[in-house]
């Protein structure tokens, strides 16, 4: 690289667009990592351990950037140290010397922004550290907390009537040997019964939640207030599972409910068919609904009754011995 040409080419193609490019950049980032320390700064002065955390993140970020500026910078710098002393480095020697000044100025700017960052990351991590146990954010969870049991506890109150409601539904379907209505009956307390979150599943949570968020660095009434708070919750924790278990009891029973049986013996009472033709009259009933009427037409002409089928499907719905 002994020629002006070959020197000048160099540095315009591998240090000039570097260069410019890392100057702009610092002139962009400038702003951004002024006032990302100003509110990192004004969060730890207010105590404000969530927007700590936000604007650290922000950060870090911004540190990642200048790290890398810094490395990009360096190596430039050295690029132009590593150009031969010769006439072509002398001829244009102007030009390497605004860079090299561009340059080391830019590094030392990144180097003490980096270090500035660096030194008020040290400084949130510490208020951080000197943070009561995160003691707002610990309010937060508990009223967040309690809202979610209260929710939980109203929520099952509202389902507790619901599904009794279905057992009465399902006790008529059976006694009246509706099968369509028991099976909605059932599939509907069913739903009921496994609506999310189970009662195991909030019980859980809440044991967890207590061991998690633990005040033990909070002030004195804090944490008085808040072995009171707790025993409070773990009242509406079991209040929840006794409304639960009410909730299953009556699931299980809608769910063994089965269609009572015929009284065949009943239906021919009421039907005035002779006792020869119970097993008959157990046939008839025992079909579909679209062919009973018509067994019911046939058995009547062969006992001899007056009654049509449809008269007497009638006359065992009145008795509620048929749908």
């Amino acid at each position: 690289m002994s020629s002006k040409a070959e020197v000048h080419k160099y540095i315009e193609t591998e240090i000039r667009p570097g260069a410019t490019v890392l100057l702009k950049a610092h002139e962009a980032q400038t702003d951004k990592f002024r006032q990302v320390l100003f509110s990192i700064t004004d969060a730890i002065q207010k105590s404000d351990e969530r927007m700590i955390k936000l604007y650290l993140k922000a950060l870090t970020v911004e540190e990642g950037e200048l790290a890398n500026h810094l490395s990009r910078t360096a190596k430039l710098l050295l690029l132009l140290e590593q150009i031969e002393p010769d006439d072509g480095m002398v001829d244009d020697l102007e030009e390497i010397e605004k860079l090299t000044t561009d340059l080391k100025e830019l590094h030392r700017k990144l180097n003490k922004n980096y270090g500035i960052g660096k030194k008020v990351e040290d400084e949130a991590n510490k208020a951080l550290a000197a943070h009561k146990d995160g003691e707002k954010e610990s309010v937060a969870q508990w009223a967040i907390q309690e809202a979610w049991i209260r929710k939980q506890l109203e929520l099952a109150k509202r389902r507790l009537p619901e599904i009794e409601k279905l057992s009465e539904k399902a006790k008529r379907a059976a006694t009246e040997r509706n099968e369509k209505a028991l099976e909605e009956a059932q599939k509907a307390s069913a739903e009921i019964r496994d609506t999310d979150p189970t009662f195991k599943e909030v019980e859980e949570d809440f044991e967890k939640f207590c061991e998690r968020v633990k005040p033990k660095n909070m002030s004195k009434e804090l944490q008085d207030q808040f072995v009171r708070d707790r025993a409070a919750f773990q009242k509406l924790v079991d209040e929840l599972g006794d409304v639960s278990r009410k909730i299953l009891e009556v699931d299980a029973r809608i769910e063994t409910m089965q269609t009572a049986e015929v009284d065949y013996k009943k239906a021919a009472a009421l039907l005035k068919i002779p006792g020869q033709y119970l097993n008959k009259l157990q046939a008839a009933l025992s079909g579909l609904s679209t062919s009973m009427e018509k067994a019911l037409d046939a058995l009547a002409k062969e006992a001899k009754l007056k009654a049509t089928g449809k008269e007497m499907m009638a006359i065992l719905k009145r008795a509620k011995i048929f749908i």
